[in-house]
């Protein structure tokens, strides 16, 4: 389904996919149980989402916070300068691609970076833990431009080599 000029939607008990047809600012999306997946349009978008498993962006700015902990799901906000806050109602589990601010809820999160990480992160409290593409622990990730990664008190940022720029 194809939306626009919506600021609520409510999904149902199957699998939905919402596509939005013109930017949203300060909207409410809980797509519900199923395999949820929200389509951004192009613009500066910015939502609170809650049970959705893929939400991916469009160009623009968008701006994303998850109202409600995602398990295995997949953020990919594509092309612009986009800002991902995770919940703190409970432990995240995703895969983030294309996102270029992260914030971390108050619980325990594994992220997995599918992508460069280009911009900053800060996992917040709890025992975070980062992941590369292919699941190992801890696993090297590119930093570029001397960003700033925090993974609870610890700011892994002032860490990095300058030459190599990896964590």
């Amino acid at each position: 389904m194809t939306a626009s000029n919506v600021e609520t939607v409510t999904g149902g008990s199957l699998d939905d996919k919402i596509t939005f047809g013109g930017a949203i600012v300060g909207g409410t999306i809980d797509l519900g149980a199923g395999t949820d997946t929200l389509i951004l349009a192009a613009g500066t978008n910015g939502v609170t989402v809650a049970s959705i498993e893929t939400v991916t962006g469009n160009t623009g700015a968008d701006t994303v916070v998850l109202a409600t902990a995602m398990a295995g799901g997949t953020v990919n906000l594509s092309t612009g300068a986009h800002k991902l806050t995770l919940s703190s109602d409970g432990s995240n589990t995703l895969t983030i691609i294309a996102v270029e601010t992260v914030i971390g809820g108050s619980q325990d999160d594994t992220v997995t970076f599918g992508a460069a990480v280009t911009g900053s992160v800060d996992l917040g409290a709890g025992t975070d833990q980062h992941r590369d593409c292919g699941g190992t622990v801890g696993a090297n990730r590119p930093v570029q431009g001397g960003r700033t990664i925090r993974f609870g008190d610890v700011d892994v940022g002032a860490l990095l080599d300058e030459r190599t720029q990896h964590f």
